[in-house]
């Protein structure tokens, strides 16, 4: 997903797709393949909120859900463990909208991968890297050379 689309994304996490919407970024032509992302990535956060809020919902269930006074040992175990395995469900739902987050910044901060011989012909990488390095080298000089106070 290149920068562009996820400089679309709203604060709830979907594409602003209302052409007559105004956005501060020109909307960028999408290939096939971004759609399919882009579709991809939306699906998978629906997908871990909607699995989020079903098992904070069944463990509110559970919690509300009277023992009755004449309940056993084995039923007072049984919701135990009911409320366990929601439990343990919610925080993979939590770990699976994490992991998706963490993939959206990697693709926002590194962009997708090139292919052989993609993007060789910018080259301007390597010689940024000197001019900063050059630029650094001289504000170290200039603050050694500067009295201290």
């Amino acid at each position: 997903m290149s920068p562009a689309m996820l400089a679309q994304l709203s604060g709830d996490g979907r594409i602003n797709t209302d052409p007559n919407a105004s956005s501060a970024t020109p909307s960028p032509s999408f290939t096939d393949d971004d759609k399919s992302l882009t579709q991809l990535l939306l699906d998978r956060e629906e997908r871990a909120v909607a699995a989020l809020l079903t098992r904070f919902k069944n463990l509110v269930t559970l919690a509300a859900t009277p023992a009755g006074d004449g309940a056993t040992k084995e039923v007072a175990a049984s919701q135990s463990f009911q409320m366990e395995v929601e439990t343990n469900a919610l925080i993979g739902a939590a770990e699976d909208l994490l992991k998706l987050t963490r993939e959206l910044k990697e693709m926002w901060l590194f962009g997708p991968l090139r292919d052989i011989g993609e993007g060789e012909s910018e080259g301007t990488i390597d010689e940024d890297a000197k001019k900063v390095g050059e630029i650094v080298e001289k504000l170290l000089e200039k603050s050694a050379q500067a009295p201290a106070t």
